[in-house]
């Protein structure tokens, strides 16, 4: 009776202390927080992340970049961002981006996919370190400004060739390109030559016995016979354009001999034929003849520029006081049967 008694106290008690609890269960204004439902994406937004799927990555962070402006949560943008900078192989901007999703951003799924991003950026990127000495100076790379220097950090480039420049405001620009490798390690300085005031150290003067070496003013100086061979290299073209009229010539007159041997019907085509090689053959003659005067006065204008000096071992003469100009005349006189040509030099 008394292990009855018992047991029928304590579900008494047990049986109050639950209508209490189901009680409070039931009252009004204790019901658990729905979870937190996503806001809805701006169209601008949607047709950001539909640029950003079809691969326009451009088009992508363009109007991402103005979606920030007016977007409700614009730091969750910078994750999508990122993605498009990536694609673009801006990968220092889209390592950025990265690391501000990952201290603003509230989504753990796109803070994974960022941190994968990063590794994966790292990974492949050439590591440079930009230096410009002097006063702050706006760093353009492949015509992308990428901030004024000093830089804190190293910057990070997709492999390939790349072109630096350094440009301050009122001073040209310091220029430099680099073939960067991934995932290495470069060391880049932008700065402008050194130029060196000191003079120049004096030459020591030698002395061999016997007469002593003439001033350095009254040496004579040679003249490089730049026009001679001009005028030379002209012949030689002449008399090989003279060959290939020959040429053209006797392949015409060959036909017209090859249907004189074979007995065949004389028509029009073989009368242009042999004007043609008529025309050809005094044209060769004409090139032949200008091109032997020009090879001649060529060599003859070489030979004395290499024999003459700028200093004359006499006194003055009257061209010394006032001297006549160099010239040269071709010449080219049609005659009866072709042409008469010629080379006039006067030095």
């Amino acid at each position: 009776m008394r292990a009855a008694g018992l047991l029928g106290v304590i579900a008494v008690i047990t049986l109050v202390a639950a209508v209490p609890a189901a009680a409070a269960a039931k009252k009004p204004g204790k019901k658990s927080a729905p979870p937190p439902v996503a806001a809805p994406l701006s169209p601008q937004v949607e047709r950001s992340l539909k640029l950003l799927d079809d691969g326009d990555y451009t088009g992508a962070l363009a109007n991402l970049t103005e979606a920030q402006k007016t977007d409700a949560a614009p730091d969750e943008l910078t994750f999508h961002i990122g993605r498009a900078q990536k694609g673009l192989l801006q990968y220092s901007d889209a390592v950025k981006s990265f690391e501000t999703y990952l201290q603003k951003g509230k989504a753990a799924d796109k803070k994974a996919a960022a941190k994968q991003f990063i590794a994966e950026i790292k990974d492949v990127a050439a590591v440079v370190t930009v230096t410009i000495p002097g006063d702050p100076a706006e760093l353009f790379v492949d015509g992308e400004r990428m901030g004024k220097s000093p830089f804190k950090a190293p910057l990070l480039f997709a492999p390939g060739k790349h072109t630096f420049s350094a440009r301050r405001e009122g001073q040209p620009p310091l220029e430099k390109t680099e073939d960067l490798l991934g995932g290495a390690a470069v060391s880049l300085v932008l700065q402008a030559p050194v130029v060196s005031t000191a003079p120049e150290p004096l030459k020591p003067q030698v002395f061999v016995e016997g007469d002593p070496p003439p001033p350095e003013e009254e040496r004579p100086k040679r003249k490089f016979p730049l026009l001679g061979i001009a005028v030379a290299a002209g012949g030689l073209a002449f008399i090989g354009g003279s060959v290939a009229l020959s040429v053209f010539a006797g392949s015409r007159s060959n036909e017209v001999s090859r249907l004189v041997a074979e007995g065949g019907t004389w028509d029009s085509y073989y009368d242009r034929r042999q004007a043609e090689g008529e025309r050809f053959e005094a044209w060769s003659a004409v090139a032949a003849v200008i091109g032997a005067a020009a090879l001649t006065t060529g060599a003859i204008m070489t030979l004395v520029s290499l024999l003459s000096s700028d200093t004359p071992s006499g006194g003055q003469t009257i061209d010394d006081i006032a001297p006549l100009p160099e010239q040269t005349r071709l010449f080219i006189s049609p005659t009866k049967d072709g042409a008469v040509a010629g080379l006039v030099r006067r030095w």
